[in-house]
């Protein structure tokens, strides 16, 4: 991903993409500084917004969650929405707020489904599994996303 990055010093993709590799593999810290490297690149872009939002809702800092998605929302293309809809902040305990985000990710993923948004019904089941409980419904959310 450095030689990427590295290539395309001008394009946010490497950066975003570099971002959500390190948010998946629960390196936060260098995920946000991906994040931010992309929006110097190209401080209009949506999607590294939700990526910044993302990283900050699995830290479990709900309120700069909410944060990095205010303003863009209205702008958003309508499968994007689906995005921003999932980086509402839950208020309550991490559990209860987990729980939350799950039933909603649910909720997501079939209205995505039922839009014909693949994509974003692809991305609510991978966030339903970075919230599983347990190794085994993680991979089975996993594996319906890939389906998707």
């Amino acid at each position: 991903m450095d030689r990427y990055a590295a290539l395309l010093p001008k394009e946010p993709n490497p950066q975003d993409s570099y971002g959500e590799i390190l948010r998946m593999a629960g390196r936060f810290d260098s995920a946000l500084e991906r994040y931010r490297a992309a929006l110097a690149i190209d401080a209009s872009s949506i999607l590294q917004q939700v990526g910044l939002a993302d990283t900050y809702a699995l830290m479990g800092d709900q309120e700069r969650a909410g944060t990095n998605t205010t303003g863009h929302r209205q702008r958003a293309k309508s499968g994007n929405r689906f995005d921003y809809r999932m980086q509402k902040p839950s208020p309550g305990s991490a559990r209860r707020t987990t729980s939350r985000r799950t039933a909603s990710c649910g909720g997501f993923s079939v209205e995505a489904h039922a839009q014909s948004y693949e994509l974003q019904e692809a991305q609510a089941l991978r966030r339903m599994a970075q919230y599983a409980v347990d190794n085994q419904q993680a991979v089975e959310r996993l594996a319906s996303a890939e389906m998707h």
